[in-house]
């Protein structure tokens, strides 16, 4: 746990006596919100007999049958991120009422973003910023949040607008660092995540850009680590790992050589007008792939706020269709390509399932 669990609330008192053979209650938060999936479990005599599920109105129906008159039955409310609730019962008889229905729909979303990529030699033109920009001071495993990008107008990704930005130095960025929290009263809990998956992967940063994501520096050897971030307080920012080795090659270092990454990550807001999605660009002057101790190398590519969708142009080695190589002097442009919201049925921007 990186937080305290919050807790439920509910309009049924403990010790409330019973008078039909079911219950129909709702259940909120501290702050009166109505939440979806409490699992209810009712048990008599130590066993489970009926259990129910919440809807997105925080109604939950529970039809039990095979309880004695005057009978006591305890009621247990379970739902992640929150303490566990117990309302002992009193089950008088069965007046007849039959359970009310309810119902229970899945809340998704109905379009999303869908973001493609050029990578290309051509288009490379690195930006050096390691005497103009801000060395972020990471070390290994650290993170650097809230940053101000200076924007005039917000930077959208996928659709949301963001101002602020958190760097980690393992070779990813986020808009979201926190573990999604339910409610303002949660402390925000950036994690320096370390171990790369894949995009798509349920842990992990929330609307992460991965320009590198990997293990970098292992803090065992002596090689200084450099992160630095620039913005011209209007519309780009660019962030650089500059030298940095790999926790591989990190503690074998020597004065002759060393396997050392250098990328950086533009955000460019030049050409985006109202809601418009931001550029991201990727380049590449010094790398390589060789973390290959959890035989799943680095990841490289875009995931959305909700971690449901994304672009993956690298993981384990494996790259996408349309992919150059990872190389020197490459650069990876990513945009959103069909210029705003498609549907969640959707495949492409034309309409292909």
């Amino acid at each position: 746990w990186l937080g305290e669990p919050k807790n439920m609330a509910t309009n049924l008192t403990e010790g409330a006596p019973l008078t039909s053979s079911h219950i129909s209650i709702i259940v909120t938060n501290e702050s009166g919100e109505p939440l979806m999936d409490v699992v209810g479990a009712l048990l008599y005599n130590n066993e489970l007999i009926a259990k129910g599920l919440s809807n997105e109105r925080g109604e939950l129906v529970i039809d039990f049958e095979n309880v004695a008159n005057s009978s006591s039955i305890d009621l247990y409310l379970n739902k992640a991120q929150y303490y566990q609730k117990k309302i002992d019962l009193y089950y008088e008889s069965d007046d007849g009422e039959g359970a009310p229905s309810i119902d229970y729909q899945i809340i998704s979303t109905d379009s999303s973003y869908l973001y493609t990529f050029v990578s290309s030699e051509s288009n490379y033109n690195w930006i050096e910023i390691n005497e103009a920009g801000t060395n972020l001071n990471l070390t290994d495993d650290s993170v650097k949040p809230d940053l101000d990008l200076g924007f005039v107008t917000p930077f959208y990704y996928y659709g949301e607008p963001y101002t602020k930005l958190t760097v980690c130095s393992n070779g990813w960025v986020s808009f979201e660092p926190c573990l999604k929290a339910e409610g303002s009263s949660n402390a925000c809990n950036p994690l320096p995540y370390f171990y790369n998956n894949s995009i798509g992967h349920t842990i992990g940063p929330y609307a992460m850009i991965a320009p590198f994501f990997d293990d970098l520096d292992d803090n065992e050897g002596n090689e200084p680590f450099n992160v630095y971030f620039w913005t011209n307080n209007q519309d780009s920012v660019i962030i650089e790992w500059h030298e940095v080795a790999q926790r591989k090659t990190d503690q074998f270092c020597s004065d002759s050589y060393c396997e050392k990454e250098t990328f950086q990550l533009i955000l460019d807001n030049s050409s985006a007008t109202g809601s418009d999605n931001g550029k991201i660009i990727f380049q590449y002057k010094e790398i390589y792939d060789i973390d290959d101790l959890e035989n799943h190398g680095a990841t490289v590519g875009v995931e959305a706020p909700d971690k449901n969708s994304g672009t993956q142009y690298l993981f384990n080695y494996s790259y996408h269709a349309n992919a150059d190589t990872l190389k020197n002097e490459l650069a990876i442009r990513f945009s959103d390509s069909c210029g705003g919201e498609i549907p969640a049925s959707w495949c492409d921007c034309d309409g292909n399932v």
